[in-house]
């Protein structure tokens, strides 16, 4: 297992200063390409990203350990992550889970002897109508089977490359001119922002969290709220479907 000196480290992270901007929102890009050159993200590296981006390395760490697509830790080579979410478990992903804890002779979160693969639980990959799904290294598989996910351990131990079979999303700008997508949109730009709250309001459209709190509802607070600056929060973060 390789494990990076911390010349090595500063070497990575001094090439970064010319891709990203030196500041938060840089965070997350940056541990990324620190765990797809490692691995994992070595302590000595989050304490370094703290000091580039003038935040506290208790900052980087508090990010780095609370997406599960992030490693703190040493892991195998190949990181095995299957969908813990709803949709998975009724898909039949514990039948996937058992044949790959046999097939690797490990439980889920424990790592191979060799370091070659890791198995871990991970929350909703955003697939779930082709679920089980199984992530390895970043590339996701869908309709994962016990069989499937047997072949794929298997070539990968023998060295073979194994490429995500995930369908590609097409588009189709002829459906869009049919609907008149922008219909509403240029609708909207003619009413007064109070005429598009109440529209809104009345139609019941409700928000994607797990509250499904009323639209128009929080469009009117923001608008009644004091000071000319307004500000809508959005929860980038929700993962069950």
């Amino acid at each position: 297992m390789y494990i990076p000196s911390q010349n090595d480290i500063k070497a990575l992270l001094d090439g970064f200063k010319s891709q990203y901007s030196m500041d938060k929102k840089s965070l997350i890009p940056i541990l990324q390409d620190v765990q797809r050159q490692y691995g994992f993200i070595p302590e000595y590296a989050m304490q370094e990203i703290g000091i580039m981006l003038g935040i506290s390395s208790a900052e980087v760490y508090e990010v780095a350990t609370f997406y599960s697509f992030l490693e703190v830790e040493p892991k195998g080579k190949y990181h095995v992550a299957l969908s813990i979410d709803m949709p998975s478990k009724m898909a039949g992903v514990d039948d996937v889970v058992a044949r790959l804890e046999k097939e690797l002779g490990i439980k889920m979160g424990e790592t191979t002897y060799d370091r070659m693969f890791s198995l871990e639980w991970t929350g909703c990959v955003g697939i779930s109508d082709m679920s089980p799904a199984m992530i390895i290294n970043e590339k996701i598989f869908p309709f994962v089977t016990p069989d499937k996910a047997s072949e794929i351990v298997r070539k990968l131990r023998a060295g073979e490359e194994v490429e995500s079979d995930l369908p590609k999303t097409k588009t189709n700008d002829l459906s869009f001119d049919t609907v008149a997508g922008d219909a509403g949109l240029k609708k909207a730009l003619d009413m007064s922002p109070g005429d598009v709250r109440s529209l809104v309001k009345e139609s019941g459209l409700r928000g994607h969290g797990g509250a499904g709190f009323p639209t128009g509802l929080k469009w009117d607070f923001c608008s009644d709220a004091e000071g000319e600056t307004k500000y809508v929060v959005c929860n980038a973060d929700e993962g069950e479907p």
